[in-house]
Formats: C-alpha cells, sequence, structure tokens
C-alpha cells in the first residue's frame, strides 16, 4: 500500500479516553485501536497527558523570550501489557483490563 516509503503503517480504529486515578492522582488516559496491515491484527497504545513545564529558548509563534516558564499540556507514551486481537474492541476491552490492573497496582 505505502511500501514504496514508509516501513509502518497503521490505521486508528478506534480511540477512547477516561479518566482514572493513578498514585493518588486523577489522570487522563488515551487509549488508540490500531490495526496492523497487512495481517489485521489490532493491538493499542496507550497514553497519559501529563503537564510540563517549557523553557522557551528560541522564539516560538506568539511566545516571548522574556515571558519566562510556563506550563502545557502534552501526551507521553503510558506503558500497558501488549494486546493482540481480531477487532478494535476486543484490543481496547484487553487494554481497559490491563489498565484497571496497573491502577490498582499504583493505588496501593
Amino acid at each position: 500500500m505505502y511500501d514504496d516509503f514508509a516501513t509502518e503503517f497503521y490505521v486508528v480504529e478506534k480511540t477512547v479516553m477516561l479518566c482514572v486515578r493513578i498514585a493518588g492522582e486523577d489522570k487522563t488516559i488515551r487509549i488508540e485501536a490500531i490495526k496492523r496491515l497487512p495481517n489485521n491484527i489490532y493491538d493499542t497504545r496507550a497514553y497519559i497527558l501529563e503537564t510540563c513545564c517549557v523553557n522557551p529558548s528560541t522564539p516560538l509563534a506568539g511566545i516571548k523570550l522574556d515571558e519566562g516558564p510556563y506550563n502545557n499540556k502534552i501526551w507521553m507514551e503510558f506503558d500497558l501489557l501488549y494486546t493482540n486481537r481480531k477487532t478494535a474492541d476486543e484490543a481496547i476491552e484487553q487494554a481497559l483490563s490491563f489498565l484497571r490492573e496497573e491502577c490498582k497496582k499504583r493505588n496501593t
């Protein structure tokens, strides 16, 4: 399909977002069900929304250097166990099960 220039190609078939409690804090998690071509197997990727401090060292659009550091939100990868299912819904369900266990582990 795109193998003349892409080494990997995925289709994000379904995305869910939820708020969970991790280590005593409410966090937003995004889980994507990804269809791997050409074998049509679904796995997932998970991300957590984190706040980070940005300290510009070069001018950015609309930000002056003298404004100093500011907080911004970014999506960072969130490790969950590997999923491998026949449908996007099955992959999401499996990832949610792994997330549930991870939350329990981090909240004890």
